[in-house]
């Protein structure tokens, strides 16, 4: 079987905008601001093999870096942070539990910090994660997962349900969801462009 790591890098601005009361949706007094992301993901594969199944059985090394610069204009008092910033470390596990079923396993600790300033970073800016998921692959191109995830988000460990769906056509289109970890989804189209 052959494997590779996965490396990402992205960039996003959000142009100057008025602050809003989640409320109301009314300007807060004439605040505005804007923002700068960077990020960085890393996904290493440690090991990884199939079994006489056609299932695969995988550790993974996951790796990531976000660093966001917010701008703020006509703010008389510090009531929005300057910047983000987001490290996390984690490792996961994949193996064939039955014919269909598959088990992914995860744990994984971050640190998000309104400041970069290592001094200033304490224990309440360090969440953990782990999960626990059973996935059945119910075709070759559909795969449903259901388990449980425990993190620290709000303060205090709670477990949450986590709900996992991986599916692709053998055409163009593609979806992915993962809730392991809050909410991922992406929903893609595949093309090829070809250079004479």
């Amino acid at each position: 079987m052959y494997i590779q790591a996965q490396f990402s890098f992205k960039t996003e601005y959000i142009g100057k905008s008025a602050y809003r009361d989640d409320d109301t949706d009314q300007k807060v007094a004439n605040y505005k601001g804007s923002s700068l992301l960077y990020q960085a993901d890393l996904n290493i594969p440690l090991s990884a093999k199939i079994n006489h199944n056609g299932l695969p059985k995988l550790w993974s090394v996951d790796m990531a870096a976000t660093y966001v610069n917010l701008n703020n204009y006509n703010f008389k008092e510090n009531l929005v942070d300057d910047e983000i910033f987001n490290l996390y470390f984690g490792i996961s596990n994949l193996i064939p539990i039955s014919k269909k079923w598959m088990m992914a396993t995860s744990i994984g600790v971050g640190i998000y910090s309104p400041t970069t300033r290592l001094s200033q970073i304490n224990h309440k800016h360090v969440l953990g994660n782990m999960a626990l998921l059973f996935i059945c692959n119910i075709r070759p191109n559909l795969q449903l997962g259901v388990g449980a995830a425990f993190n620290n988000t709000f303060g205090y460990p709670m477990i949450f349900p986590a709900l996992y769906l991986n599916w692709s056509t053998e055409g163009k289109w593609i979806a992915h969801i993962n809730m392991t970890d809050g909410f991922n989804s992406s929903f893609g189209y595949r093309f090829i462009i070809t250079i004479p």
